[in-house]
C-alpha cells in the first residue's frame, strides 16, 4: 500500500491542499467519517465540498458530535448524515471508492490547527474500500435492524392473531409472546 506521509504544517495548510485537491477531483461520491467535522471550517474546504454537491456527487457523512448548524446545512444541501456515539480512532475522508486519507489522532490532548498528519492513498482502492466497510458498520444501530426486521413480523402476526383469535386479550397476549421470541432470537443469537 503506497501512500504519501502528510506531515503537520502551519495551521494545517499540507492536509488542507491535499484534501481540497481531492473534493475538487470527486466525480461520483464522496465519503467522510469524522468527529466534529471541525475541518468544514476551513473556508476553501466547505467551498469544494459544497461544489462536488453541485457537481451531482453524492456526499455521505459519519459524525460525532458535529454542530448543529453545520448539520443543519449538510443535510439541506444534500448529503447522507449518519450521527453516531462511537468516536473513530482516526478520520477518513474517500474519494470515488479508490482515494483516501487518513488524518490520524494527534498525539495531544485537543487537537489544534497545525497538529494534523496522516497519509494519502492517492489512488489505492483496497484501502478505500476497507474504509467504506468502516463507515457502513458505523452508525448501525442493532436494536434499529432488529425492528426493522421485528415489525414487519409483528403485523404479520397481530394479522393472524385476529383472525384466528375473537378476544382483544388473546390478541395481545399472542403478539407479546411472539414479539418476544422474535426479539430474543435475533439479539441472542
Amino acid at each position: 500500500m503506497s501512500y504519501v506521509k502528510i506531515e503537520r504544517s502551519e495551521e494545517d495548510k499540507k492536509f488542507r491542499e491535499i484534501v481540497k485537491k481531492l473534493l475538487d477531483s470527486a466525480k461520483f461520491e464522496i465519503v467522510i467519517i469524522a468527529g466534529e467535522l471541525s475541518s468544514l471550517y476551513f473556508p476553501e474546504l466547505w467551498d469544494s465540498l459544497k461544489k462536488a454537491i453541485e457537481r451531482g456527487v453524492k456526499v455521505k457523512i459519519y459524525a460525532v458530535e458535529p454542530p448543529s448548524n453545520i448539520l443543519r446545512i449538510l443535510k439541506s444541501i444534500g448529503c447522507e448524515l449518519k450521527i453516531g456515539s462511537k468516536r473513530p480512532k482516526d478520520h477518513y475522508l474517500i474519494i470515488d471508492r479508490k482515494s483516501c486519507v487518513i488524518s490520524e489522532k494527534a498525539d495531544v490532548e485537543i487537537p489544534t490547527i497545525g497538529s494534523r498528519h496522516g497519509k494519502y492513498y492517492p489512488d489505492n482502492p483496497s484501502e478505500a474500500m476497507r474504509i467504506i466497510e468502516l463507515f457502513e458498520k458505523l452508525g448501525t444501530n442493532p436494536l434499529k435492524k432488529l425492528l426493522l426486521i421485528v415489525s414487519p413480523l409483528m403485523v404479520i402476526v397481530l394479522f393472524l392473531a385476529i383472525l384466528v383469535f375473537n378476544s382483544p386479550a388473546e390478541i395481545v397476549a399472542t403478539s407479546l409472546v411472539v414479539a418476544s421470541i422474535i426479539f430474543a432470537y435475533y439479539t441472542l443469537r
